[in-house]
């Protein structure tokens, strides 16, 4: 669990070296809790 760099690995274009974001990894009962409360604003 945690925060990973990540970078395009597809040579894509002029502005391949700038594509970049953050993977988060978090455990699965934290990921069932963000389940339940988004089918939660489903419901309303």
């Amino acid at each position: 669990m945690g925060h990973f760099d990540i970078a395009c690995s597809q040579l894509c274009g002029l502005g391949h070296f700038r594509m970049k974001g953050v993977i988060t990894v978090e455990s699965e009962a934290d990921y069932r809790r963000f389940l339940a409360a988004e089918a939660a604003l489903l419901v309303r």
